[in-house]
């Protein structure tokens, strides 16, 4: 009897889009160690081929690395300034990492940001929303992690979907990223459906608001 073939490793690219203006001094320690807890649950946990692009904006944008497999990231250099350009971060990480994208990548990105949008100079926000609303159509999910505001509200003018969205007190930030963790590795887990896009990120993996919109225990 033939043997079936193996199933070929899933592929997901994640964008990390992360504010690195001044307002986000208070919790910069909290950021790093965050995202190195984030990796690393990806590391023991996501299946298939996993690869992040990072980049962060304050005044600027930088995406110090584009795809880059995920066993060779061990920390951020995050050094909080500036204002906040978000409208030209969001488009120029998407237009820098298309040509890594085929139809058999699972796409992932996800904004972090404490702010509203004061200092983009070549995208608005009607460019975004066009962008992200294309790109949901097909393998791309969008999630939004905004702390210290209406999260919602904002990732809606953006084109996103409310369910992968999370509002949250930058006091929560550590269970926060626990949550993107865990969703993100269900997404990774689950090859028959992660070449489309999802409305239901965090739903998916079990999850409700009371998971994350709680304090973190370890803060006063």
């Amino acid at each position: 009897m033939p043997r079936a073939k193996k199933a070929a490793p899933t592929k997901t690219l994640i964008n990390y889009i992360i504010d690195e203006s001044s307002s986000m001094s208070g919790i910069a320690n909290q950021v790093r160690t965050g995202f190195v807890e984030y990796i690393d649950e990806l590391k023991k946990n996501a299946d298939g081929e996993i690869s992040l692009t990072l980049t962060k904006f304050n005044t600027r944008e930088v995406t110090p690395y584009v795809a880059k497999p995920i066993e060779e990231i061990t920390s951020l250099d995050y050094q909080p300034g500036g204002m906040t350009a978000l409208y030209d971060a969001i488009a120029n990480t998407i237009k820098r990492v298309e040509s890594e994208v085929d139809s058999n990548t699972n796409v992932i990105t996800v904004i972090m940001t404490d702010g509203q949008e004061n200092s983009s100079r070549e995208a608005t926000e009607e460019d975004v929303n066009a962008l992200i609303t294309a790109k949901q159509k097909g393998n791309w999910t969008f999630v939004f992690l905004g702390a210290d505001q209406d999260a919602w509200a904002t990732a809606s003018r953006l084109g996103m979907y409310a369910g992968n969205v999370i509002s949250y007190d930058s006091a929560a930030h550590t269970s926060t990223m626990s949550s993107l963790a865990s969703a993100t590795i269900t997404r990774t887990q689950n090859a028959n459906s992660g070449l489309r896009s999802t409305d239901t990120y965090f739903a998916d993996a079990g999850q409700s608001e009371d998971d994350y919109k709680n304090k973190d225990s370890s803060t006063t």
